[in-house]
């Protein structure tokens, strides 16, 4: 400035706010056919971010492709028929577990590994930007997948020095129990638990619990002592309150309407019409291969739940917040439905159990579709952490005002910084309470922010350079439970 006078500048001016973090993006866990960046870097055990299915092929490639048996049979004068057989002994891979059901000739199989299907669920129901965490490529080993245990949870000690992931699914661990014997639910059930003690130990991420089925449980029929077996592997989990409220466990699988991945090269014919693959099939035996290309291409996958629940998790979210309950609503997409048809009995025994440790149910409504029919967290017992919104939305809130108030390290501990702190976090918590993600009919009901000294600290506190900050918030429960009482009122004269 050269003479006395007035100068004006524009300087740039960021108010304090809490900007809310987001909430459903999930890492899926497990085995892929590659793990590779366009640059040739490896993928394997490291976090990977995707923004779509082509993202993941492009990195990770595509599901693995099946080996299918087929027998075809031709009465005279008649088409050739073709039905899928057993793989003959000693071959690799073993038999696929299947359902053929009985009110549909459509056959379903388990495929040997699973989490390039779930990450496809997790698209068609409504998912966006999500993880993917490749513990190795696909392999066997004995005749069966090739799927360590340790493998699956070695992913979490690398997972803590990640902040992004808020959802955890590991498909792949229901392929270690196929059937409902104890030592093989307890393999599962230690993935499970690894889990829930991840999320409770980093406290911003939530665990998807897919509960296995055995392969007596997916017959059409199935003794209610067979289901029972199935949902045993919750006496299998943690009995920590702590960890079991930040997951939540759902069953049965889901009938998919994805196709299960096979190749004409992996399709074996054994017949007395023609020994030999489908590929080889088609120019010497055109019967033959149109009956069985006809066969296979009807095949679908019979998948865990956990692709599904997240990406209706994000459906939720992005429509209507992390407050509300990811169940009911509308149905979820790309299911046939579940496996196995829950009663309004069975569904008791599911989500209610002495324990605590309530399953959410996958269920099929005549004329309505496929819903998620159940919101409860594993801490089924615990009033504060019953259900899946309320401790997503207090993880949301926690994690939200945590970062704002990072820039306050080092500050100074006095009354304007105070003023500060219980400002920008009264603006975004009363922002939530307009959106309906607070209970109360005004501000102070639905929430409290507390700081200063005499209030939240002494002066001990300030000497020792303890800002506490003290927040209460009344959150919104689901009508889980809803009662018509009806009575009717006699004519008056």
């Amino acid at each position: 400035m050269k003479i006395p006078g007035v100068s004006v500048e524009e300087a740039p001016f960021v108010p304090l706010a809490v900007v809310p973090v987001d909430t459903a993006i999930p890492v899926f866990i497990g085995y892929t056919e590659k793990a590779i960046d366009p640059e040739g870097c490896p993928l394997a055990n490291v976090l990977q971010r995707i923004e779509s299915p082509a993202d993941y092929e492009q990195f990770f490639g595509g599901a693995y492709r099946e080996t299918l048996y087929v027998d075809v049979t031709q009465a005279a004068g008649a088409p050739a028929v073709a039905r899928f057989v057993d793989a003959p002994a000693g071959t690799i891979p073993a038999p696929t577990l299947t359902m053929l059901a009985a009110s549909s000739p459509v056959p379903f199989f388990l495929p040997s590994f699973l989490l390039h299907y779930s990450v496809a669920l997790f698209y068609a129901n409504g998912g966006g930007p999500c993880f993917v965490f490749s513990v190795g490529p696909y392999a066997f080993r004995d005749g069966a997948p090739d799927i360590s245990s340790a493998a699956l949870e070695g992913a979490f000690p690398i997972l803590e020095a990640h902040v992004g992931p808020t959802l955890i699914v590991i498909p792949d661990a229901c392929r270690l129990s196929l059937t409902a014997v104890s030592t093989d639910i307890q393999t599962v059930a230690d993935i499970a638990t690894a889990a829930l003690a991840h999320c409770r130990k980093m406290q911003d991420r939530f665990a998807i619990i897919d509960v296995p089925v055995s392969q007596a449980a997916i017959v059409p029929g199935a003794a209610s002592t067979v289901l029972e077996a199935d949902i045993g592997f919750r006496s299998h989990l943690t009995d920590d309150v702590e960890q079991l409220k930040y997951g939540a466990a759902y069953y049965p699988y889901v009938q998919s309407l994805l196709p299960y991945v096979t190749s004409p090269d992996n399709v074996h014919v054994t017949s007395t019409l023609y020994e030999g693959t489908l590929a080889s099939a088609q120019t010497t035996h055109p019967d033959v291969y149109d009956a069985v290309n006809r066969l296979v291409g009807e095949t679908q996958a019979l998948l865990p739940p956990g692709g599904v629940v997240a990406g209706y998790y994000a459906r939720v979210d992005s429509i209507r917040g992390v407050w509300t309950a990811p169940a009911g609503g509308v149905p979820i997409e790309a299911v046939a439905g579940p496996i196995i048809n829950v009663t309004d009995a069975f569904g008791e025994i599911l989500g209610s159990d002495p324990s605590g440790k309530s399953i959410n149910v996958i269920r099929s409504i005549t004329g309505r579709g496929t819903f998620i029919w159940g919101a409860r967290t594993l801490a089924g017992n615990d009033g504060d952490d019953r259900y899946v919104n309320v401790r997503r939305f207090l993880i949301f809130v926690a994690q939200s005002i945590e970062k704002a108030t990072a820039r306050f390290v080092f500050e100074v501990n006095d009354a304007d910084t105070w003023t500060s702190v219980r400002g920008m976090t009264d603006n975004f918590l009363a922002t939530l309470w307009r959106t309906g993600a607070l209970a109360g009919n005004k501000p102070e009901q639905a929430f409290t922010v507390a700081v200063g000294l005499g209030t939240t600290m002494t002066p001990q506190d300030i000497l020792d350079g303890k800002m506490i900050v003290v927040i209460g918030v009344a959150v919104v429960r689901p009508a889980e439970f809803i009662v018509l009482r009806i009575g009717q009122w006699m004519p008056k004269p």
